[in-house]
């Protein structure tokens, strides 16, 4: 015991003697590189980032993590070839999906964020690609079929999740139709009575999100109408 502790000793005051000369433990550097990301500080972000990318270029996360700093810090083209590996990596992350289209959009590259949007409808056909198209076309500017797309989220979807609630609210909002966006937190209120997006913009329209604010959302009502069950509501979301 005696010996053990003796030789961690030498350990510690050999390292005190050299400094820290050794790779950092790539928890450390991913640490540093969020904590920085999260001050603004994107580029040295990046320089983190970039580090976890060279020893762990397996790694999805790694790769989104990297890619976001770089499009914090401007580097577009970076950001997009490591965003194409990470979707390929994990090609369902809806995460690394929404990144890659906010890539595309930040460099003004139209053209492919259609393509990209319409191949990921086509590959993974369901709610989740519909509100994506439905958003990301509506911030190109072509608002009602950013809005047909949306609500046509919210009907796959039966009205379970609160997204395509809130991002028919958004539209709303956008175009100063208060009933509407209204009806839509209200919605998205009544598929997640806790969503914290939905109360703070009820808050912001000077609404108290309590109990009677909820709304059933139509498309859950017209599923019961049918005849769905909650289980098949749930399954037709997924």
């Amino acid at each position: 015991m005696r010996a053990w502790v003796r030789l961690t000793v030498l350990a510690l005051a050999t390292v005190a003697m050299v400094g820290c000369s050794g790779p950092r433990p790539l928890s450390s550097v991913r640490a540093s590189g969020n904590e920085l990301y999260h001050d603004g500080a994107y580029e040295a972000a990046a320089e983190e980032h970039r580090e976890i990318v060279e020893r762990r270029p397996e790694s999805a996360i790694a790769r989104y993590e990297y890619a976001r700093a770089l499009v914090g810090a401007g580097r577009l083209p970076e950001a997009r070839e490591q965003m194409v590996i990470a979707t390929h990596l994990e090609p369902g992350n809806e995460t690394y999906l929404d990144l890659m289209a906010d890539t595309l959009l930040a460099a003004g590259s139209e053209t492919d964020l259609r393509l990209f949007l319409e191949r990921q409808a086509l590959d993974r056909p369901g709610w989740q690609s519909e509100l994506r198209r439905g958003k990301y076309l509506g911030r190109l500017g072509d608002v009602d079929e950013g809005e047909r797309l949306l609500r046509r989220a919210a009907a796959m979807n039966r009205g379970v999740d609160p997204e395509p609630q809130l991002a028919l609210a958004v539209v709303y909002g956008a175009s100063c139709d208060e009933d509407a966006q209204l009806e839509r937190l209200r919605m998205a209120l009544g598929a997640d009575p806790r969503n914290p997006e939905a109360r703070a913009a009820l808050r912001a329209m000077g609404v108290v999100p309590g109990p009677t604010i909820m709304l059933m959302p139509e498309e859950q009502a017209a599923g019961i109408e049918v005849g769905f069950s909650t289980e098949e509501a749930a399954a037709g979301s997924e």
